[in-house]
């Protein structure tokens, strides 16, 4: 496998789809707690969703300039959401994780899997 300009804008998708269902989630949350947590991981994931664009573009030499669409995850519940987010960030590093040109972005996808840890625990407070 290797990083191509298709898996990219697919993984962008996904990752648009999660910044969608997180504002959702967000609103309509019944604590504090999960509110600011909603919020929080809805910036990161928007910064991560822009460093793997630079990345891949810069690995890739060419610009994402169509294709982009929100994929909506198959979770909407805050928990099963992150799982999903896990599956699918280790999905896309799988396809490049070998490359040498790719060690910067498979240490962002590395980087982002430890935060997704992170939430995990976080979410289990109320």
């Amino acid at each position: 496998m290797a990083l191509t300009k298709e898996n990219t804008i697919n993984f962008l998708s996904e990752l648009e789809g999660y910044h969608q269902a997180l504002k959702l989630c967000h609103w309509n949350t019944t604590c504090k707690a999960e509110h600011l947590l909603t919020d929080d991981i809805d910036g990161d994931v928007l910064e991560f969703e822009d460093s793997v664009a630079e990345n891949a573009m810069g690995i890739l030499g060419d610009r994402i300039s169509e294709g982009l669409k929100a994929l909506i995850p198959n979770n909407k519940e805050l928990k099963g959401m992150l799982e999903e987010m896990e599956n699918d960030v280790i999905d896309f590093r799988n396809n490049f994780k070998n490359e040498d040109n790719c060690i910067g972005l498979v240490n962002c996808c590395d980087d982002f899997l430890q935060s997704i840890n992170k939430w995990k625990y976080l979410e289990t407070f109320e």
